[in-house]
């Protein structure tokens, strides 16, 4: 992972189904299919080892790119938010306890 302060940083996608069970950094993406459909989650380029992981929220549009490169349209908002706004559901969410606005094009991040 490229610096954190950086503009651009180049991302890496967990492979399908496999979110949970490996090492999770910053730049980190992956899918998983859960109960509510698949979910994408996130770990933005300034994520620090013990924050919580992000999930793309439904106002999101995934697309993905055969070598297996994500881009999310419309913007990542990555921000404090009190767990019980997202009814109670833990350490995931669509915020991060570290401000981050930005993108991820092709496998990218840049911010906003």
């Amino acid at each position: 992972m490229s610096d954190p302060s950086a503009a651009t940083a180049q991302g890496t996608r967990i492979p399908d189904g496999c979110w949970f069970r490996a090492p999770r950094r910053a730049g980190d993406y992956g899918a998983m299919n859960t109960s509510e459909g698949r979910r994408w989650f996130n770990r933005p380029p300034n994520a620090e080892p013990d924050d919580p992981d992000c999930v793309l929220n439904e106002d999101h549009v995934v697309v993905e790119h055969g070598d297996g490169t994500i881009t999310v349209h419309a913007s990542i908002l990555n921000r404090v938010i009190d767990s019980a706004s997202i009814g109670g559901a833990g350490p995931i969410s669509t915020r991060g306890p570290r401000p981050w606005h930005g993108h991820l094009e092709r496998g990218i991040w840049s911010t906003a």
